[in-house]
């Protein structure tokens, strides 16, 4: 693989994180002064503090496996870098899912 096919796969998953990254913190209102997420039920207020792997990991992976399906798809899968993304990003969009379950199943 040619340095310049890796610098800009680095930089579609560069760019992918910080989409997702600053998308997320708009999306839920989570800015600098305030690191907490707040969510009211009925009579019940749960405070959860904001950890960023927790709450971007997931998206992150779903988004560069549907990104990387597209570019494999319309490359008919003849370019091996973008395959090994694809399969990298699905085995732990896979392991990152098994971990939500597990953390749901526990709660």
């Amino acid at each position: 693989m040619k340095p310049k096919q890796i610098i800009i796969e680095l930089g579609v998953l560069i760019i992918l994180y910080l989409f997702i990254a600053f998308g997320i913190r708009f999306l839920l209102g989570i800015f600098w002064g305030n690191s907490s997420f707040d969510i009211a039920l009925h009579d019940t207020y749960f405070t959860l503090p904001f950890n960023w792997i927790d709450f971007t990991l997931f998206p992150f992976l779903l988004l560069t496996a549907i990104v990387y399906l597209i570019r494999s798809l319309t490359s008919r899968f003849k370019k091996q870098h973008i395959n090994i993304i694809l399969i990298i990003s699905n085995l732990s969009l896979i392991i990152s899912t098994f971990n939500i379950y597990k953390t749901v199943l526990f709660f």
